[in-house]
């Protein structure tokens, strides 16, 4: 969760609808590999895949633009892509974000990993439309190092 916090610090002065990055790592305490690939699109809307110890792998979608909501999750709306939307239950984060964890979370980034334009995300307040810009080469670098290939 380091990697995280110290990511998410970096990512807040970066331009909107900047390519992905990839930043890996190791845990200090386990020295387990650690990797995100993350961007941040308008809105302030950060997107980070990646294994940040103790979990296998997660996804994270924070922004202001989220209602923050008391419940532990909600039900949102994902499409990658021009597929068709779907529908999906993402844990809610302290901080107002939501959170994907487990094989839920890697079979999303494989799908991200193979498309070409966007991932549209609506959790209710209106959709963000993130590029996939780089996200091919992040993802799959990370999905490497997590080894969740």
């Amino acid at each position: 969760m380091l990697l995280i916090g110290a990511t998410l610090a970096a990512t807040a002065a970066r331009a909107d609808n900047t390519a992905w990055m990839l930043h890996s790592d190791s845990d200090p305490m386990t020295d387990a590999p650690e990797a995100l690939a993350m961007t941040e699109g308008d809105a302030g809307v950060s997107a980070i895949f990646g294994c940040p110890a103790p979990h296998k792998a997660a996804w994270l979608l924070t922004s202001s633009k989220f209602d923050l909501q008391f419940e532990p999750a909600r039900s949102v709306r994902l499409r990658v892509d021009s597929s068709p939307p779907e529908a999906m239950t993402w844990q809610n984060l302290k901080s107002g974000g939501v959170g994907l964890k487990g094989d839920e979370a890697t079979k999303l980034a494989k799908r991200v990993e193979a498309a070409r334009t966007r991932l549209v995300f609506d959790d209710g307040s209106g959709p963000i439309v993130l590029s996939l810009e780089g996200a091919s080469g992040a993802i799959a670098k990370a999905l490497s190092i997590c080894q969740l290939k």
